[in-house]
């Protein structure tokens, strides 16, 4: 299949923006990579959702997920978060 110049300009864009990162960014961004592969294959072992926000812009997109599926993670996540944030927080009673 050929690419249009359109697709070639974005992989010159894209290689180019991956060549300057730094190794930690690199490094992290593989382990992201490694993550997701385990959404794919036969049978995939994991479901993912990705979130990105740019501005007042999100972009979602999922990963061997439907759309309920990706729902009940987001929850899921927003659960764990909110335990993490308030593990080492205060008892309640000490704010009355």
């Amino acid at each position: 299949m050929r690419k249009t110049q359109q697709q070639q300009s974005d992989e010159t864009a894209l290689m180019e923006r991956l060549e300057a990162l730094d190794s930690d960014d690199r490094e992290h961004l593989l382990s992201v990579v490694a993550l997701l592969v385990h959404c794919y294959g036969d049978p995939p072992e994991a479901s993912a959702v990705l979130m990105l926000k740019r501005d007042e812009h999100m972009a979602i997109s999922t990963f061997n997920a439907d759309d309920m599926q990706a729902v009940e993670m987001v929850q899921k996540a927003h659960e764990i978060m909110g335990e993490v944030l308030t593990i080492d927080a205060p008892p309640k009673d000490m704010f009355n």
